[in-house]
């Protein structure tokens, strides 16, 4: 009986140390397939055109160098790597390298677990937008005061100064620049700004983007608000005193101001710069906005916005 038990329990013994050194050499244990099976869905690579995605929780993005055009984003086969082999595009089974999506609009990828379990993965193609921009515009040896609104150059120089004949010195991150057609070198090249002179500035790609420059003249003294007018409302300039006043039924008045100055620039209380015609003002009752007069010579002059009330 003893003899019959001892065999039973090594028979038992025998398996149990079988099958935990298969497990063992295999590096899996018996939970390890319900491990595999509950991983969270993840994409952890993805290009298209060899252009790499930045991948950030359940958002890519990829952006084409500019020599692509927005139809080549119609037809684009990603590779991607995941950590499952179900992943659908409306419904269409993905395979890296070989399906072709549209990428015109966002694309959505959805990876179904084993477990069927469900992440969707948003991708977002677009175009780098080419580069052709002027990143400084002066005219050299002078006194002058320059700024820049959008696609347009306004520089303010001396009177006494001939602008027919002036060469630009500039910088830019476009392949070329030119006028009427003509190559323009920075320091060398000439021209006329008795009015506003349009720059072509080609990208790498053969867009062009154009920038207006229009050169005014002052004296290098001067430092005066001539006119100015906020909405259709003109304000009343005393020198005396260096303030303008608006005379209104209203406890403010806000809108755009259109003003003249015989100085270089003029800026407003928190440094910010007045160009006419698109600076909106807001003058309160009781609270007077200062403007200062910047001169070529560096010299200044405070004006005070004054609103007061019709009685």
């Amino acid at each position: 009986m003893n003899l019959r038990f001892t065999y039973v329990a090594f028979i038992y013994t025998l398996i149990f140390v079988i099958t935990f050194t298969l497990f063992a050499c295999n590096g899996d244990s018996p939970n390890s397939a319900n491990n595999n099976t509950n991983q969270i869905p993840q994409i952890t690579s993805f290009s298209l055109n060899g252009q790499e995605g930045y991948i950030s929780n359940q958002q890519i993005s990829v952006t084409m160098n500019s020599n692509n055009s927005n139809d080549s984003l119609k037809h684009l086969t990603a590779n991607f790597t995941a950590n499952v082999s179900k992943i659908l595009v409306n419904g269409v089974l993905q395979e890296s390298k070989t399906t072709q999506n549209n990428f015109i609009t966002p694309v959505v990828y959805s990876l179904i677990s084993d477990n069927g379990d469900v992440v969707n993965y948003t991708v977002t193609a677009s175009i780098k937008t080419p580069i052709k921009d002027f990143t400084n515009f002066t005219f050299p040896n002078m006194m002058l005061y320059t700024t820049q609104k959008d696609n347009n150059i306004y520089v303010t120089i001396p009177d006494y100064i001939d602008q027919s004949n002036l060469i630009a010195s500039f910088t830019t991150n476009g392949q070329s620049v030119t006028v009427n057609g003509i190559n323009q070198i920075s320091n060398i090249t000439s021209n006329d700004f008795t009015n506003p002179v349009t720059y072509t500035l080609t990208a790498t790609d053969g867009s062009t983007s154009d920038y207006n420059v229009n050169v005014s003249k002052v004296n290098v003294y001067g430092k005066s608000i001539t006119y100015f007018m906020i909405d259709n409302m003109i304000g009343k300039i005393d020198d005396n005193d260096n303030s303008i006043y608006f005379t209104s039924g209203l406890t403010s008045l806000t809108g755009t101001v259109n003003f003249n100055t015989d100085g270089g620039y003029v800026t407003d209380g928190n440094y910010c710069i007045l160009l006419s015609g698109t600076y909106q003002i807001n003058l309160m009752f009781h609270n007077p906005c200062h403007l200062v007069v910047h001169a070529l010579d560096g010299t200044t002059k405070t004006y005070t916005l004054y609103l007061t009330t019709i009685i």
